[in-house]
């Protein structure tokens, strides 16, 4: 044990007047609920990840480029939130900087630029991945275009700000070595900032980029309502990067900021976790629809309407239903309906079309229980000349 006045190994910084210097037991703030906040977080993101890659791989078949995004910056999301606890684990942040050797303090410095480093591509990939998902919302071309820019600039300031983060001083080594004293480096305490800001904006920005299209959707109201409160639910993330924000501003500037920066890497924790929970929501309707379609208030009949190709696959081969793709032996018994091309008719009335499909005695040796399409087409026309091709129902 060492008094302020009388410390070694020498400390980055002195300890205030008065203050017991313990090497061996210093203070700790912030690691105890870092550690809750990961196990929680990373149980809950795992869940939600693993039900999407289900719902999307093997129950709809349909496992994309959007998907892929959010398991990469999942990936991402592990890698820094494992630096952060690790450096509670080594007594490395979280501690007073007088109460920890230089060489630690230059350990904590290249750690925590690491997950810096690798924070990026996490947030970044999962709004790449919910812009995906967005561009598949609506045709509407000013929307489509509208997400094909914030993802241009999601991928620009991801881009920049790793650059900037690794690369701030001259040399490299001065951004996380204390004892280099030679050279020069940018204020990095505006990168951090500007990080923090630009998330802040994206997320307002993914928040408010699909509002119009949910109040445009034809459904039910309950519907449109649940889906909201979803999206609801996704804002949160835009909540933790503004608590983010607000609890790493004074940190950039303290002193001692292996004590300062703890409780921002607890912010941290919760928002790598949760961007990949909000990424899965999407998915949780047809996840339920197919395990409890009851929890959503639904019968178990809708669930070959959620996954339309495993109901095609187990219907007959000899049977054409209704919605489905013909097979070649069905195309050969289709019923044409078709007029001379070489004569013009006087078109001025109304047709009724009225086809009866399905032959009993065809389809299943003259029971009554097969299936029968019946088709009735109306044409209305105004007066003119018409020269009709063959129709094919």
């Amino acid at each position: 044990m060492a008094t302020a006045t009388s410390t070694w190994p020498p400390a980055l910084i002195p300890a205030p007047t008065g203050y017991v210097v313990n090497f061996d037991h210093p203070q700790r703030k912030g690691d105890v609920a870092g550690y809750w906040v990961f196990g929680v977080g990373m149980v809950l993101s795992f869940a939600f990840l693993s039900m999407r890659v289900y719902t999307k791989a093997v129950l709809a078949r349909m496992f994309g480029l959007e998907d892929a995004c959010l398991c990469i910056a999942w990936c991402f999301g592990i890698a820094t939130q494992s630096i952060l606890v690790h450096l509670w684990l080594s007594k490395s942040v979280g501690v007073h900087a007088w109460e920890m050797t230089i060489e630690n303090f230059n350990y904590f410095s290249i750690l925590i630029m690491s997950a810096s480093v690798l924070y990026v591509p996490c947030l970044g990939l999962a709004k790449f991945s919910l812009l995906l998902f967005y561009y598949k919302l609506s045709p509407l071309r000013w929307f489509k275009i509208a997400v094909y820019i914030v993802m241009f600039v999601v991928v620009g300031y991801s881009f920049a700000i790793i650059f900037a983060l690794i690369f701030p001083c001259r040399p490299i080594a001065k951004n996380w070595d204390v004892l280099i004293t030679e050279g020069t480096c940018i204020n990095r305490t505006i990168i951090y900032i500007m990080t923090a800001v630009v998330n802040v904006a994206t997320d307002l920005t993914l928040l408010t980029l699909p509002i119009p299209m949910i109040v445009k959707l034809q459904m039910p109201r309950i519907q449109k309502i649940g889906l909201i409160a979803m999206f609801t639910v996704g804002s949160l993330t835009c909540v933790t990067s503004i608590i983010r924000l607000v609890v790493i501003l004074p940190s950039l500037t303290d002193l001692d900021q292996t004590w300062a920066l703890s409780i921002p890497c607890i912010w941290i924790v919760v928002e790598a976790n949760l961007v990949i929970i909000c990424g899965s929501l999407p998915v949780m309707r047809l996840f339920f629809r197919h395990v409890s379609p009851k929890f959503i208030g639904e019968s178990s009949g809708h669930q070959s309407d959620a996954y339309p190709r495993k109901a095609y696959r187990s219907a007959h081969s000899d049977l054409e239903t209704y919605g489905s793709k013909p097979t070649r032996a069905q195309r050969s018994r289709s019923t044409y309906v078709g007029m001379d091309k070489n004569n013009d008719v006087e078109l001025d009335g109304t047709i009724t079309i009225n086809e009866r499909r399905g032959d009993p005695a065809e389809s299943d040796g003259g029971s009554e229980t097969h299936i029968v399409q019946t088709t009735t087409t109306t044409v209305e026309y105004a007066k003119g000349k018409y020269s009709p091709e063959p129709l094919r129902f």
